[in-house]
Protein backbone atom coordinates (compact mmCIF):
# COMPACT_ATOMS: atom_id res chain seq x y z
CA UNK A 1 0.00 0.00 0.00
CA UNK A 2 2.87 2.38 0.79
CA UNK A 3 4.45 1.83 -2.63
CA UNK A 4 1.08 2.50 -4.24
CA UNK A 5 0.86 5.85 -2.45
CA UNK A 6 4.41 6.73 -3.47
CA UNK A 7 3.61 5.87 -7.10
CA UNK A 8 0.42 7.95 -7.00
CA UNK A 9 2.38 10.86 -5.53
CA UNK A 10 4.88 10.55 -8.38
CA UNK A 11 2.04 10.61 -10.92
CA UNK A 12 0.64 13.71 -9.23
CA UNK A 13 4.04 15.39 -9.43
CA UNK A 14 4.35 14.48 -13.12
CA UNK A 15 0.96 16.04 -13.82
CA UNK A 16 2.09 19.12 -11.89
CA UNK A 17 5.29 19.31 -13.95
CA UNK A 18 3.30 19.01 -17.18
CA UNK A 19 0.95 21.78 -16.09
CA UNK A 20 3.79 24.12 -15.15
CA UNK A 21 5.65 23.43 -18.38
CA UNK A 22 2.55 23.87 -20.51
CA UNK A 23 1.50 27.11 -18.84
CA UNK A 24 4.87 28.78 -18.24
CA UNK A 25 7.49 26.70 -20.12
CA UNK A 26 9.32 26.08 -16.86
CA UNK A 27 9.43 23.11 -14.50
CA UNK A 28 10.11 24.14 -10.90
CA UNK A 29 13.09 22.45 -9.27
CA UNK A 30 10.88 21.51 -6.32
CA UNK A 31 8.94 19.09 -8.54
CA UNK A 32 12.08 17.24 -9.64
CA UNK A 33 13.42 17.28 -6.08
CA UNK A 34 10.16 15.83 -4.78
CA UNK A 35 10.38 12.98 -7.31
CA UNK A 36 13.98 12.43 -6.25
CA UNK A 37 12.81 12.27 -2.62
CA UNK A 38 10.12 9.73 -3.57
CA UNK A 39 12.77 7.63 -5.34
CA UNK A 40 14.94 7.60 -2.21
CA UNK A 41 11.93 6.74 -0.07
CA UNK A 42 11.08 3.92 -2.45
CA UNK A 43 14.60 2.49 -2.17
CA UNK A 44 14.43 2.63 1.62
CA UNK A 45 11.09 0.81 1.71
CA UNK A 46 11.88 -1.87 -0.87
CA UNK A 47 15.51 -2.40 0.07
CA UNK A 48 16.41 -2.59 -3.63
CA UNK A 49 19.95 -1.73 -4.66
CA UNK A 50 19.96 1.80 -6.12
CA UNK A 51 23.23 1.35 -8.02
CA UNK A 52 21.79 0.50 -11.47
CA UNK A 53 19.02 3.15 -11.35
CA UNK A 54 21.58 5.69 -10.16
CA UNK A 55 23.81 4.87 -13.12
CA UNK A 56 20.88 5.19 -15.52
CA UNK A 57 19.89 8.48 -13.91
CA UNK A 58 23.42 9.86 -14.26
CA UNK A 59 23.51 8.78 -17.91
CA UNK A 60 20.16 10.50 -18.53
CA UNK A 61 21.46 13.62 -16.77
CA UNK A 62 24.64 13.68 -18.90
CA UNK A 63 22.79 13.13 -22.19
CA UNK A 64 20.20 15.70 -21.15
CA UNK A 65 22.95 18.19 -20.33
CA UNK A 66 24.43 17.73 -23.80
CA UNK A 67 20.99 18.27 -25.33
CA UNK A 68 20.60 21.35 -23.15
CA UNK A 69 23.93 22.73 -24.38
CA UNK A 70 22.67 22.22 -27.93
CA UNK A 71 19.46 24.05 -26.98
CA UNK A 72 17.43 20.94 -27.83
CA UNK A 73 16.09 20.31 -24.32
CA UNK A 74 15.45 22.57 -21.37
CA UNK A 75 17.25 22.31 -18.05
CA UNK A 76 13.98 21.58 -16.23
CA UNK A 77 13.22 18.78 -18.69
CA UNK A 78 16.66 17.30 -18.10
CA UNK A 79 16.31 17.39 -14.31
CA UNK A 80 12.80 15.92 -14.46
CA UNK A 81 13.96 13.03 -16.67
CA UNK A 82 16.96 12.33 -14.45
CA UNK A 83 14.85 12.29 -11.26
CA UNK A 84 12.19 10.14 -12.89
CA UNK A 85 14.75 7.67 -14.24
CA UNK A 86 15.92 7.15 -10.65
CA UNK A 87 12.34 6.58 -9.52
CA UNK A 88 11.49 4.05 -12.25
CA UNK A 89 12.60 0.44 -12.30
CA UNK A 90 15.31 -0.12 -14.95
CA UNK A 91 12.95 -2.43 -16.86
CA UNK A 92 10.48 0.46 -17.23
CA UNK A 93 13.00 2.77 -18.92
CA UNK A 94 12.52 1.58 -22.53
CA UNK A 95 8.75 2.07 -22.32
CA UNK A 96 9.26 5.46 -20.69
CA UNK A 97 11.63 6.62 -23.42
CA UNK A 98 9.44 5.33 -26.27
CA UNK A 99 6.23 6.91 -24.94
CA UNK A 100 8.08 10.15 -24.17
CA UNK A 101 9.47 10.26 -27.71
CA UNK A 102 6.08 9.48 -29.28
CA UNK A 103 4.35 12.06 -27.10
CA UNK A 104 7.03 14.61 -27.97
CA UNK A 105 6.50 13.88 -31.67
CA UNK A 106 2.76 14.41 -31.34
CA UNK A 107 3.39 17.60 -29.41
CA UNK A 108 5.73 18.86 -32.14
CA UNK A 109 3.20 17.92 -34.85
CA UNK A 110 0.43 19.74 -33.01
CA UNK A 111 2.66 22.80 -32.61
CA UNK A 112 3.57 22.83 -36.31
CA UNK A 113 -0.08 22.51 -37.33
CA UNK A 114 -0.98 25.33 -34.98
CA UNK A 115 1.79 27.53 -36.44
CA UNK A 116 0.63 26.79 -39.99
CA UNK A 117 -2.97 27.62 -39.12
CA UNK A 118 -1.88 30.91 -37.51
CA UNK A 119 0.26 31.86 -40.51
CA UNK A 120 -2.54 31.03 -42.95
CA UNK A 121 -5.05 32.97 -40.90
CA UNK A 122 -7.17 29.89 -40.24
CA UNK A 123 -7.09 30.44 -36.49
CA UNK A 124 -9.58 32.91 -35.07
CA UNK A 125 -7.00 34.06 -32.55
CA UNK A 126 -4.19 34.54 -35.10
CA UNK A 127 -3.54 38.19 -34.40
CA UNK A 128 -3.59 37.78 -30.65
CA UNK A 129 -1.38 34.67 -30.85
CA UNK A 130 1.20 36.49 -32.97
CA UNK A 131 1.08 39.50 -30.65
CA UNK A 132 1.55 37.31 -27.57
CA UNK A 133 4.51 35.55 -29.21
CA UNK A 134 6.06 38.92 -30.01
CA UNK A 135 5.44 40.16 -26.45
CA UNK A 136 6.87 37.10 -24.71
CA UNK A 137 9.72 36.43 -27.13
CA UNK A 138 8.60 32.82 -27.57
CA UNK A 139 9.42 31.10 -30.79
CA UNK A 140 7.69 28.24 -32.52
CA UNK A 141 10.50 25.90 -31.41
CA UNK A 142 9.58 26.37 -27.76
CA UNK A 143 7.87 23.06 -26.93
CA UNK A 144 6.62 22.19 -23.46
CA UNK A 145 8.48 18.88 -23.54
CA UNK A 146 7.68 18.34 -19.85
CA UNK A 147 4.22 17.33 -21.04
CA UNK A 148 5.74 14.50 -23.11
CA UNK A 149 8.04 13.48 -20.25
CA UNK A 150 5.05 13.37 -17.91
CA UNK A 151 3.08 11.23 -20.38
CA UNK A 152 5.97 8.77 -20.64
CA UNK A 153 6.43 8.78 -16.88
CA UNK A 154 2.76 8.14 -16.11
CA UNK A 155 2.78 5.29 -18.63
CA UNK A 156 5.92 3.79 -17.08
CA UNK A 157 4.60 4.04 -13.53
CA UNK A 158 1.25 2.52 -14.53
CA UNK A 159 2.87 -0.30 -16.46
CA UNK A 160 5.57 -1.21 -13.95
CA UNK A 161 4.19 -0.65 -10.47
CA UNK A 162 2.30 -3.62 -9.10
CA UNK A 163 -1.22 -2.85 -7.97
CA UNK A 164 -1.58 0.62 -9.46
CA UNK A 165 -3.54 -0.53 -12.51
CA UNK A 166 -5.89 -2.57 -10.34
CA UNK A 167 -6.36 0.36 -7.96
CA UNK A 168 -7.10 2.71 -10.86
CA UNK A 169 -9.68 0.37 -12.39
CA UNK A 170 -11.33 -0.33 -9.05
CA UNK A 171 -11.48 3.37 -8.17
CA UNK A 172 -12.70 4.81 -11.46
CA UNK A 173 -14.48 1.94 -13.25
CA UNK A 174 -16.38 -0.02 -10.63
Amino acid sequence: MTLLLISLACIGLLITAAWYDFSSRTIPNKVSLAILFLACLRFLITGNDPLVPLGISLLVLCVGFLLYLGRLLGAGDTKLMAALSLFLEPAAMPGFLVITALSGGLLALFTVLKEVSVKLGLDATSASALKQRADTGRTSGDLPYGVAIAAGGVFAVFSSEPGIYEWFCATFFS
